[in-house]
């Protein structure tokens, strides 16, 4: 059953719409990791099948967030509560969620956000963005106050250098990106950060992991220490992708929250390295 109990995953009253590997289909198996049959059984029933050669692409990034790949030993898999891969074979298979992937936290597209296979969605308006019915309050398990983290990879900037998230309400869980300009926590309250991020391909990270201060990371770097105090978890949903300013248009790739992962940050940004390289 897809979202809001329909066959498909539902967006402003829309239902959305393999090369030499022969795998089974329907779910993975052929030895799949469990987590990756999960994965692929549930987009399948949100009405796109991943082709053979996609569920082994899956099936490896599952492995290798687990520690039984190729990018390191550490199960940093264990420490996500969300994880949207947008950069998949069709916009159904984009917004279906990874984490105890039963369709609970699949995203929905709001509006009409542009969908680009092998890169994600992007949008121009906050009228058309996707809401990955989430909100950093519930604490599903892994991201708490004091211990959490927001990533971002694969953003791109075509006409502006910008990225923005926001809540249902206000603009306070901004992060942006561009000359010197404001980077937000998106962790706990409202907090600026003052860097030069700029256009990147790379993985960019929030993460904190005590009540004092919280670490900004470009790939494996530390961009800079921001020493605000943690106060509560936001309550409000997150939305993206929008332009805020100069009507740019923005991409994420891959999206996760998690509990802290500056320990294990090479491991994520090598394993989503891996997989983007196999589309």
């Amino acid at each position: 059953m897809g979202i809001n109990g329909g066959t498909g995953i539902v967006g402003s009253g829309s239902v959305l719409g393999g090369s030499g590997i022969s795998l089974p289909k329907g779910g993975g198996g052929g030895g799949f990791d469990p987590a990756a049959s999960a994965i692929i059984a549930q987009m399948t029933e949100n009405g796109s099948e991943p082709s053979a050669a996609r569920q082994a692409i899956i099936n490896q990034l599952v492995l290798d967030l687990k520690g039984l790949g190729n990018t390191g030993a550490d199960d940093a898999w264990s420490r996500l509560d969300i994880l949207n891969v947008h950069a998949a074979e069709d916009a159904i298979q984009s917004q279906t969620q990874w984490i105890n992937a039963n369709g609970t936290y699949d995203s929905v597209q709001v509006g009409i956000p542009t969908f680009t296979a092998d890169v994600g969605f992007s949008s121009t308006s906050i009228l058309n963005r996707i809401d990955p019915i989430w909100t950093p309050n519930t604490q599903l398990g892994n991201y708490t106050l004091n211990d959490s983290a927001i990533g971002f990879y694969g953003i791109t900037f075509p006409t502006a250098n910008e990225y923005f998230l926001a809540n249902a309400g206000v603009n306070n869980i901004i992060m942006r990106a561009s000359n010197g300009s404001t980077i937000e926590s998106g962790i706990q309250g409202s907090v600026a950060v003052s860097t030069d991020w700029g256009a990147s391909e790379g993985l960019f990270v929030l993460d904190r992991d005590n009540s004092a201060n919280f670490n900004v990371y470009l790939n494996t770097s530390l961009i800079v220490t921001n020493t605000r105090t943690s106060t509560s978890l936001a309550s409000d949903q997150i939305r993206y992708p929008y332009a805020f300013q100069s009507g740019g248009a923005q991409t994420a790739k891959i999206v996760f929250f998690s509990a802290s992962i500056r320990d294990v940050l090479p491991q994520i940004k090598a394993s989503f390295d891996a997989y983007l390289a196999a589309l």
